[in-house]
Parts: C-alpha cells; sequence; structure tokens
C-alpha cells in the first residue's frame, strides 16, 4: 500500500491528530492524506502509523525524509530536499536498510500507510 512519509520535530500524536482532523473536515490544502483519502476514496491507516527514524538535527533529518520518499511507493505531494542526481544509486542501494533499528532522539522521519481507519493513533514519547 501506499504511504505518507514526513517529517515533524512534533510527536506522531500531534501530526496525526492535524492529518486526522484534515481528511475529518476535507482540508486538502492542509494535508497530503486528506488529499489522497479524497481524491483516491481512500481511508488512512493512523493505527498503524509509526516513527520510522530520529534524527536530531535539521538538515539531516530533511536529508533522510527524502531518501524514504524516493525509495518507497507514497503519496507525499512534495519529494521534500531535493537531493543530487549523483546519490541515487546509493539512495536505492541503502534503501534495503531503510527499517534499521532506529535510535532515540528529537525530531522524527514519520510513515503513515493506508489502508482500513485506526480508532486510536499511536502514541510516541
Amino acid at each position: 500500500p501506499k504511504e505518507y512519509i514526513g517529517l515533524s520535530k512534533r510527536t506522531l500524536k500531534e501530526r496525526i491528530s492535524e492529518h486526522r482532523r484534515a481528511c475529518e473536515h476535507g482540508r486538502i490544502d492542509d494535508s497530503a492524506c486528506a488529499q489522497h483519502s479524497i481524491d483516491e476514496g481512500h481511508i488512512i491507516n493512523f493505527k498503524d502509523s509509526k516513527v520510522i527514524q530520529f534524527e536530531p538535527r535539521f538538515k539531516q533529518r530533511q536529508i533522510k525524509e527524502a531518501i524514504h520518499i524516493a525509495t518507497s511507493e507514497n503519496y507525499n505531494r512534495e519529494a521534500g530536499y531535493e537531493l543530487s542526481p549523483f546519490y541515487r544509486p546509493l539512495i536505492h542501494s541503502a534503501s534495503a536498510k531503510k527499517n534499521q533499528e532506529m535510535s532515540p532522539g528529537q525530531g522524527r522521519v514519520s510513515r503513515l500507510p493506508v489502508s482500513s481507519f485506526g480508532a486510536n493513533p499511536p502514541q510516541s514519547s
């Protein structure tokens, strides 16, 4: 299934709440999740959303988000930080390692999958 990749310094719970409200009120300008849900008639599976990587440094967080976007089937409206085409071979070879164990820290790259609607969004510390 397609997914949304996003970065935030806020908690996953806060971001899910924002995307959920946008979906409920049809605010497609506020959320790629809302736009995908309305355009495709899909329901966003907020319950199975998760932080896929922690990165406290902003620039590195932007780069990691762009790599995850480049290596996943997603419905993001933007590709994120513009990476040089020079890195494409490295990015795709690294995609096999993208689900490595995460280390704690601030700043999150999150994945919000599409499927069935979840009643309780996951908690994030």
